[in-house]
């Protein structure tokens, strides 16, 4: 991939140092403020002390939204990987030259990596690429999911989980091990211990056994596609356990996947989790209807 012209701060003579890109770069020499202090100070066209590699960044220009601009470069440099967690971005007035925009638009930038996640700022030091984590990519996603699900959430939900979880039921059937299959036992029993009991408990167990399903499945982003998931079930679930033998059927086909499972019947195991979840639609629909008609009670009497 043709990023055009590079600005290189590898070590040697003059010829490695910052290329012309065509324009007189803008000076970047106005004070610092006290929010972000980039490190080491390194003069126009020299490297920093810890910084090795070319940046495949391009000038942005004088169009409008610079920030954005550099914001997303630096954002695809990370991705691709370019600069690894833990490693410390070049400096802000090494990234000024390279994108020949003031520092003002740098520091924005930076700012906006920080608040996806993809950079920690620290002062006096600079700005270091983060670790992505499962939760940093979840976390945001089930936030957008509970702000946009509105009363049919709960229909929503199942649904979505129909178009994926029975195949994940498959695949863990294929990819189990005998410690999975344990584990999963230890979560089947908690929902038969906590029946009857506290509900809350029974809801953890029965989320658990389908995420640790997703693990099994050996698709790494079967985990994060599902997760954000997850972290709405606890509610969905306790409003649809309330329906009649509702805890007594999830329990039951639980312990028909895990057969299916256990015997390696991937098949077997797929329509045992469609079944589940289309009893849970069923339920999730009742559960709908009974608010719905208790609403319309509730402003009949007001």
């Amino acid at each position: 991939m043709s990023f055009g012209m590079l600005y290189d701060i590898s070590p040697g003579s003059s010829s490695n140092r910052s290329k012309e890109f065509g324009r007189k770069t803008v000076e970047c020499g106005e004070p610092m403020d006290e929010e972000f202090e980039p490190g080491p100070r390194a003069e126009p066209g020299q490297r920093s002390e810890d910084t090795q590699k070319t940046m495949p960044f391009v000038p942005v220009g004088r169009e409008e939204s610079l920030s954005e601009k550099v914001e997303k470069q630096i954002r695809e440099a990370i991705l691709r990987k370019v600069f690894l967690p833990g490693e410390r971005l070049p400096s802000e007035l090494e990234l000024c030259e390279a994108f020949g925009v003031s520092r003002t638009a740098v520091r924005e930038a930076l700012r906006m990596l920080s608040a996806r996640g993809l950079v920690e700022i620290r002062k006096g030091s600079g700005a270091y690429v983060c670790q992505l984590s499962l939760a940093s990519v979840v976390d945001p996603f089930a936030q957008l999911l509970r702000m946009k699900c509105g009363p049919e959430s709960h229909l929503y939900l199942v649904q979505v989980r129909k178009f994926i979880e029975p195949d994940v039921a498959r695949l863990a059937a294929y990819h189990r091990t005998p410690e999975d299959l344990e584990d999963l036992q230890g979560q089947l029993a908690k929902m038969e211990a906590t029946h009857g009991g506290s509900p809350d408990e029974m809801i953890l167990a029965d989320i658990e056994f389908h995420r640790r399903l997703a693990a099994i499945a050996q698709n790494p982003l079967v985990p994060i596609v599902l997760e954000p998931l997850f972290r709405l079930l606890p509610q969905f679930i306790s409003d649809t356990y309330k329906q009649e033998r509702a805890p007594d059927l999830a329990i039951r086909y639980h312990r028909r996947i895990l057969q299916a499972i256990d015997q390696r019947d991937g098949d077997a195991a797929y329509e045992a989790m469609r079944e589940h979840l289309e009893t849970a639609e069923e339920h999730a629909r009742l559960f709908l209807a009974r608010r719905a008609m208790l609403q319309r009670e509730a402003e009949g009497r007001s």
